[in-house]
């Protein structure tokens, strides 16, 4: 299967979409449950990334549809395993060797050694805690009334997006220790994310989110990447920047930070941005776009949710769209679904709340931080 993973990879670089669908899934050799064995499992592993590369290449194909099909499909089958994971335990759950065994295949775990490693321990202690509430703040009035009835949202859907390919695999969930958010890579070993998600409230009793913030301590916060159902690779957050140092003022348009890690997780790359933003989103104009974070109202933002061809509306540095996000989303990137830069080049974050009511939800343009972003990454590049 290995040699049919690593052809399949190079004809999806090439752009040869048709051909790695079809090595993907020739490539498998079981779609039911296997029994109780290490090698078994890992192949079914496999066969889960496969089939969540195969409909993130339709999509790339041109094909939303029948993408939206394929994750559905893939979505059934990880709930199947993880419907026959608590059977299992229900019916063996006095045999602690088989169960840990179990654990091994279905979780990610691959080996005894990673479950008590003290980062695996800090690992399952941070996933207690809470996803960071998204602020929510009135929709600007002067939004077109159009919007409200976008035929640009018929085609939009929501799926469960496990990271087997890039620009997903970009894409991982942050703990700052009091709760979670989401945060991408844009640069070796930088990552970026809201200011809310690192910065804590200078007045404990204010009401509202958007009040003046202090820094949070970055030696308790990691980000998390996952690669289907294995093991995450783990990374620290060594330092972070925002518009007023670590500090926050509390407006939306500042509501971005900049992250520092120890290293850049293995295997992965980065999402693209433009230096120059006039481009990538036009000002005053309907566009289609893709959210993808960790959003807590589905599997507890275990995975990542892609909220895909949600339609949005940018007024200057304030973006606007449809995509219903939670808890947990905060930071997530915003990429386009059209024109020469669309899926790999991130052109805002996503920070405001989706409302039930008006079913509209926000971000801010890149634009907001491009130009701390680009002396970031300059910086790192000198040192290193």
């Amino acid at each position: 299967m290995s040699q049919a993973n690593g052809l399949a990879q190079r004809q999806y670089q090439t752009g040869d979409y048709t051909s790695a669908i079809s090595t993907w899934k020739s490539a498998r050799v079981r779609e039911s449950m296997p029994q109780l064995d290490y090698y078994e499992g890992r192949l079914y592993l496999d066969e889960l990334a496969n089939m969540y590369s195969e409909a993130w290449a339709l999509i790339e194909m041109g094909d939303p549809a029948a993408g939206k099909k394929a994750y559905q499909f893939a979505a059934e089958e990880l709930a199947q395993t993880y419907s026959s994971r608590d059977e299992f335990l229900r019916n063996r759950s006095d045999d602690l060797s088989d169960r840990n065994i179990f654990f091994q295949i279905y979780s990610g775990y691959l080996t005894q050694g990673f479950l008590n490693n003290p980062q695996s321990r800090l690992m399952r202690t941070l996933q207690e805690v809470e996803p960071v509430p998204l602020p929510i703040v009135k929709i600007d009035k002067t939004f077109p009334a159009a919007f409200k009835n976008s035929t640009l949202e018929q085609t939009a859907f929501r799926v469960v997006a496990l990271p087997v390919i890039e620009p997903l695999t970009s894409i991982g969930r942050l703990f700052n220790g009091k709760g979670t958010c989401t945060a991408s890579l844009v640069a070796p070993a930088i990552a970026i994310t809201n200011a809310h998600c690192v910065t804590e409230k200078i007045d404990k009793n204010s009401e509202t989110d958007w009040v003046p913030r202090r820094g949070m301590d970055p030696k308790k916060m990691l980000v998390s990447f996952n690669h289907a159902l294995y093991a995450p690779d783990m990374v620290n957050v060594i330092g972070f920047e925002t518009h007023n140092s670590t500090d926050w003022d509390g407006s939306v348009e500042n509501d971005w930070a900049i992250l520092f890690l120890d290293r850049h997780p293995v295997g992965r790359g980065h999402l693209g941005w433009l230096a120059d933003t006039s481009a990538s989103f036009p000002n005053q104009l309907e566009t289609r776009i893709m959210i993808a974070g960790h959003s807590s109202d589905l599997n507890k933002g275990d995975y990542i949710t892609m909220d895909y061809g949600c339609s949005a509306f940018r007024s200057d540095l304030i973006l606007y769209y449809q995509c219903e996000t939670a808890p947990g989303s905060s930071g997530a990137p915003i990429l386009l679904v059209d024109g020469k830069f669309r899926h790999y080049y991130l052109v805002g974050l996503h920070n405001l709340g989706f409302r039930e009511i008006v079913r509209q939800s926000g971000g801010i343009h890149i634009s907001s931080f491009v130009h701390a972003l680009k002396r970031a990454v300059e910086g790192a590049n000198a040192t290193n």
